[in-house]
């Protein structure tokens, strides 16, 4: 699991006066005040002593708070099921399976505005599947992927008046999800961008139920690995923060496009170039690596707007993949060497991105390509270029 956070506790620097939004590991800091509830797939189900493949039978809240989930089907085809086989545990749902905690003891009633956090992939839409609702018609706070007059698009419901439809549902896409419940607002963020806000008056979550609609239809299909509520509504900062934390978890494995063609190093084999992080230009978390490297060379990563093909440029024996004006990333720390292990990582600050002269803030809608330059000896001395990454910002 990808806990490397480094550049996104600067981020929580605008935080409660208690404590940090994010604590010192990067990690949701339980001390925040108004944090609600924690429902974590690393730990959580049914109290941490579950294999994969088990029903999910409870949640643990993460928070201390004892929000638990304890309540699902008495059917075990409708229980939720464990799987910690992939790059990080999740729970799977298969349309008609929930998990939920009522609004007496268990979970009570969220009054007032709140902010509510899902990192979830639908495997299916159709069903137009519940990410979370209340668990009482008592008062309603939604997020839901689709309805009847309008399937397959990202909805979100404040408990009065009508949804408000935002952007087509990404099919088999991990996706960090933040709705902001304000008392006569809401609005969703899907990776840290913005894609709905309405104007209608906020219930409170009255209970809540992960994996359906609050009659325990519209089953999601697909994972959730994790579900934040905080109270109130969050400074964008903090916002910011908890959507960088769960990007870097769950979103680092489809960040960008790789295209052009490297030419095979001394290892025998061509060196390829990888990001994680967030394509939000906002969340300012993204982290290159390049891999298959030759051991201890020295490198360093060029970035530019426009895709391109020069074969061998000034001798080296690899492709440049970049035309037009270039930026290399030179400054002090950024010269990387690839070391016993052949392999080198940067994390990028995208307010400040170098190209030719000058230093750009990446903004949303930008697209930017990446390389890594390096020094080898095949067999005399030469240098390389890995493939190249086209990431579309947001």
């Amino acid at each position: 699991m990808n806990k490397a956070l480094l550049p996104l506790l600067a981020l929580g620097l605008a935080g409660s006066a208690s404590a940090q939004i994010l604590d010192s590991s990067g990690a949701p800091n339980t001390g925040f005040t108004g944090f609600y509830a924690w429902y974590n797939a690393d730990g959580g189900p049914n109290g941490g002593t579950v294999s994969s493949g088990d029903l999910v039978t409870s949640w643990t809240d993460a928070t201390g708070n004892f929000r638990d989930l304890v309540r699902v089907s008495a059917d075990p085809l409708r229980q939720p099921v464990y799987d910690d086989t992939g790059a990080f545990p999740v729970v799977n749902f298969d349309g008609d399976d929930f998990i939920w905690a009522n609004n007496a003891a268990e979970f009570g009633t969220l009054v007032g505005e709140k902010t509510i956090f899902v990192a979830a992939r639908v495997d299916d839409s159709s069903n137009g599947g519940y990410l979370f609702d209340s668990s009482s018609s008592a008062g309603r706070n939604a997020i839901y992927a689709g309805q009847q007059s309008n399937p397959d698009v990202w909805h979100i419901y404040a408990g009065a008046g009508q949804p408000v439809a935002g952007t087509p549902v990404a099919v088999g896409s991990w996706n960090v999800h933040s709705a902001v419940f304000g008392l006569n607002s809401q609005e969703h963020f899907v990776d840290g961008v913005s894609v709905s806000t309405g104007a209608e008056t906020t219930a409170g979550l009255s209970g809540i139920v992960v994996g359906a609609r609050f009659n325990v239809a519209n089953g999601h299909v697909g994972a959730i690995a994790e579900v934040l509520v905080y109270e109130g509504v969050l400074a964008d900062a903090d916002r910011q923060a908890i959507e960088g934390y769960l990007a870097s978890k769950y979103n680092s494995s489809t960040l960008g496009t790789n295209y052009c063609t490297a030419v095979a190093n001394s290892t025998g084999g061509p060196a390829t170039i990888s990001a994680t992080g967030s394509a939000a230009a906002a969340q300012n978390n993204l982290t290159l690596t390049a891999s298959a490297l030759p051991t201890g060379q020295f490198a360093y990563f060029v970035t530019g707007q426009a895709p391109g093909f020069i074969a061998g440029p000034g001798g080296s024996q690899g492709n440049l993949c970049i035309i037009g004006q270039l930026g290399r990333f030179t400054a002090p720390g950024q010269v990387l060497n690839s070391g016993s292990t052949g392999e080198v990582s940067l994390s990028i600050d995208l307010t400040n991105v170098p190209l030719g002269a000058s230093f750009l803030t990446v903004q949303p809608g930008d697209t930017w390509n990446f390389t890594l330059w390096y020094r080898d000896n095949n067999p005399s001395p030469t240098s390389n270029f890995t493939d190249a990454l086209e990431i579309v910002f947001q």
